[in-house]
Protein backbone atom coordinates (compact mmCIF):
# COMPACT_ATOMS: atom_id res chain seq x y z
CA UNK A 1 0.00 0.00 0.00
CA UNK A 2 1.33 3.18 -1.07
CA UNK A 3 2.27 6.36 1.53
CA UNK A 4 0.89 8.55 -0.91
CA UNK A 5 -2.53 9.97 1.71
CA UNK A 6 -0.31 9.82 4.73
CA UNK A 7 1.07 12.94 4.93
CA UNK A 8 -1.59 15.23 7.30
CA UNK A 9 -4.05 17.91 5.37
CA UNK A 10 -2.48 21.19 5.78
CA UNK A 11 -4.28 23.17 8.35
CA UNK A 12 -6.36 25.79 7.84
CA UNK A 13 -5.53 29.79 9.02
CA UNK A 14 -6.58 30.81 11.74
CA UNK A 15 -8.59 33.61 9.80
CA UNK A 16 -10.72 31.22 7.69
CA UNK A 17 -11.16 28.93 10.28
CA UNK A 18 -13.02 31.50 12.49
CA UNK A 19 -14.88 32.86 9.43
CA UNK A 20 -16.12 29.19 8.78
CA UNK A 21 -17.12 28.66 12.41
CA UNK A 22 -18.93 31.80 12.44
CA UNK A 23 -20.57 30.46 9.64
CA UNK A 24 -21.69 27.58 11.00
CA UNK A 25 -22.60 29.36 14.32
CA UNK A 26 -24.99 32.32 12.77
CA UNK A 27 -26.47 28.93 11.09
CA UNK A 28 -27.26 26.89 13.94
CA UNK A 29 -28.42 30.41 16.18
CA UNK A 30 -29.34 33.08 14.10
CA UNK A 31 -30.98 34.84 17.03
CA UNK A 32 -28.26 34.20 19.24
CA UNK A 33 -26.79 37.71 19.54
CA UNK A 34 -23.95 37.25 21.82
CA UNK A 35 -22.81 34.51 19.10
CA UNK A 36 -22.55 37.03 16.38
CA UNK A 37 -21.10 39.57 19.09
CA UNK A 38 -18.43 37.51 20.38
CA UNK A 39 -17.06 36.39 16.62
CA UNK A 40 -17.21 40.15 15.94
CA UNK A 41 -14.67 40.14 18.80
CA UNK A 42 -12.93 37.28 17.56
CA UNK A 43 -12.28 38.74 13.80
CA UNK A 44 -10.79 42.30 15.56
CA UNK A 45 -8.39 39.73 17.16
CA UNK A 46 -7.41 38.35 14.28
CA UNK A 47 -6.08 41.47 12.74
CA UNK A 48 -6.55 43.42 9.51
CA UNK A 49 -8.34 41.21 6.70
CA UNK A 50 -11.42 40.83 8.52
CA UNK A 51 -13.47 44.16 9.34
CA UNK A 52 -15.80 43.58 7.09
CA UNK A 53 -16.75 40.04 8.83
CA UNK A 54 -16.69 42.05 12.35
CA UNK A 55 -18.97 45.12 11.24
CA UNK A 56 -21.20 42.26 9.92
CA UNK A 57 -21.12 40.51 13.11
CA UNK A 58 -21.47 43.30 15.65
CA UNK A 59 -24.39 44.69 12.97
CA UNK A 60 -25.97 41.24 13.60
CA UNK A 61 -25.42 41.73 17.33
CA UNK A 62 -27.14 44.78 17.54
CA UNK A 63 -30.29 44.11 15.00
CA UNK A 64 -30.87 41.33 17.22
CA UNK A 65 -31.23 43.21 20.48
CA UNK A 66 -30.97 46.74 19.70
CA UNK A 67 -30.70 47.87 23.13
CA UNK A 68 -27.69 46.39 23.93
CA UNK A 69 -25.62 49.33 24.67
CA UNK A 70 -21.89 47.33 24.35
CA UNK A 71 -23.21 46.24 20.95
CA UNK A 72 -24.16 48.91 19.29
CA UNK A 73 -21.29 51.17 21.05
CA UNK A 74 -18.70 48.68 19.62
CA UNK A 75 -20.59 48.44 15.97
CA UNK A 76 -20.27 52.40 16.18
CA UNK A 77 -16.48 52.39 17.10
CA UNK A 78 -15.89 49.67 14.44
CA UNK A 79 -17.48 51.79 11.94
CA UNK A 80 -15.20 54.66 12.78
CA UNK A 81 -12.11 52.62 12.26
CA UNK A 82 -11.43 53.56 16.30
CA UNK A 83 -11.46 49.97 17.63
CA UNK A 84 -8.53 47.98 16.73
CA UNK A 85 -7.43 44.45 17.97
CA UNK A 86 -4.51 46.58 19.78
CA UNK A 87 -7.77 48.78 20.97
CA UNK A 88 -9.92 45.89 22.63
CA UNK A 89 -8.22 43.86 25.07
CA UNK A 90 -11.63 42.23 26.43
CA UNK A 91 -12.21 38.38 25.89
CA UNK A 92 -15.75 37.85 24.44
CA UNK A 93 -16.71 36.08 27.52
CA UNK A 94 -16.06 39.07 29.22
CA UNK A 95 -18.86 41.03 27.25
CA UNK A 96 -21.41 38.31 28.52
CA UNK A 97 -24.98 39.40 27.95
CA UNK A 98 -27.38 38.33 30.84
CA UNK A 99 -30.78 37.02 28.84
Amino acid sequence: MSDEYSEPWPAEDEQTEVVRAYERASQLRPDDAQTHFDYGLAFMELGPGLEEHALRAFGSAVRLRPAWVQASGTLTLQRAGVMTPSASTAEPSSFHQET
